[in-house]
């Protein structure tokens, strides 16, 4: 950042990430995930896919998943998930939600700082990340607030029985996993 003349604070106010989070980045203690290095690879003039193909996918311990299955896998009981409650599925990947009498599948990881939408808020259609209060639909993976940087991927499921099944994309890959950092203090 020296090189190109800018301060930490002038490229987080930019590009709306909390200094003490690209703080991170700069040492080396986090990971960005695939959005926020396509938005700093931007801010830079530089090639984003250049920028993703040298970031690490971060390992805290979860478990590693390298492949998809290619059918539908169970992975919860109806009866698990109350009404306007939400379970985290699949290594952490995925968020199963009960909105308004209906089921969907979603990513968990947050686009804007890798937080664990899974573990946010769930009101009617509308989760809330808990980290950062971006915003997204659950019928459709649709942003709603500028802090949901992009929509969240959307999975097939399917009830038979008792059993929630999905089916996942490689979307479940891409999104990376949800940082292990936590989020930034205010």
């Amino acid at each position: 950042m020296a090189e190109k003349g800018v301060t930490v604070d002038t490229v987080a106010r930019q590009l709306a990430l909390e200094r003490s989070r690209l703080n991170t980045f700069i040492a080396g203690t986090a990971i960005p995930n695939e959005n926020t290095s396509k938005r700093l690879a931007k801010y830079f003039g530089e090639d984003p896919q250049e920028w993703i193909d040298n970031v690490d996918k971060r390992d805290d311990g979860k478990v590693s998943v390298s492949s998809l299955p290619t059918d539908f896998i169970k992975v919860a009981k109806t009866s698990e998930i109350g009404e306007e409650d939400m379970k985290i599925v699949f290594h952490d990947l995925v968020v199963i939600a009960n909105a308004e009498g209906n089921f969907y599948a979603f990513g968990n990881v947050c686009p804007h700082a890798a937080g664990p939408i899974g573990e946010g808020f769930l009101e009617g259609c509308i989760v809330e990340c808990p980290w950062h209060a971006g915003r997204w639909d659950v019928r459709t993976g649709k942003a709603l607030t500028l802090l949901a940087t992009a929509d969240i991927p959307m999975f097939d499921l399917r009830i038979v029985g008792d059993d929630i099944e999905i089916k996942l994309s490689e979307a479940a890959l891409k999104q990376g996993v949800v940082s292990a950092a936590g989020p930034d203090p205010a």
